[in-house]
């Protein structure tokens, strides 16, 4: 064998993949082969042998690389795969999740706001309630001083009387004058 291709066997270089043989066990056992060579020399009868066998172990070693790419190509291939899935299932999922929000925060929505009508609704009962009380209490307070106002004036009429009999006057004094006939009327029939 000649000097060049023994260099050439030592000095060979392979790329590194994931699968295949371990480089430093490659570059070791060439290393040895190379050397075996070099001293048995060119004419040594087993070199074409030697030649064909690593022939061989180059087309072996090349299938091997060549299965390891296509493997790692489907594994790519299938993450890629994968991965597009568990994102377009996050996707749906997301959205999904986004319009269930939008459904709670409508509802939610809708009630706060009838709450909030049947709150205001109740308290515009309440103040009618209240205000119809107050003006029920106003009407009774009227009565009262209505009443009142008219035994102060049957009582001032006796008064009168008495002191117009005690001084001599006729008997037939003029009388202090009705109260409004529209106040007595909202007396007797209220608002």
């Amino acid at each position: 064998m000649n000097p060049e291709s023994i260099e050439e066997i030592r000095s060979a270089s392979f790329t590194l993949v994931r699968r295949g043989y371990e480089p430093d066990e490659v570059r070791h056992f060439l290393s040895e082969l190379a050397d075996r060579l070099k001293a048995e020399g060119p004419s040594h009868p087993g070199s074409d042998a030697v030649r064909r066998e690593l022939a061989l172990v180059g087309e072996k070693t090349a299938g091997l690389l060549a299965q390891a790419e296509e493997g790692a190509e489907r594994m790519h291939a299938e993450a890629v795969r994968e991965a597009s899935g568990m994102l377009s299932k996050a996707r749906e999922e997301s959205e999904a999740t986004r319009h269930a929000a939008d459904e709670h925060a409508a509802r939610v929505h809708a009630e706060a706001d009838r709450y909030a009508e049947e709150t205001r609704a109740e308290a515009d009962r309440e103040s009618v309630a209240e205000l119809e009380a107050e003006l029920e209490e106003l009407r009774a307070r009227r009565e009262e001083i209505l009443e009142d106002l008219s035994e102060l004036v049957t009582e001032l009429e006796r008064t009168v009387a008495g002191r117009a009999a005690t001084n001599g006057a006729p008997a037939s004094e003029p009388r202090l004058r009705p109260a409004p006939a529209a106040v007595q009327s909202e007396s007797r029939e209220g608002p």
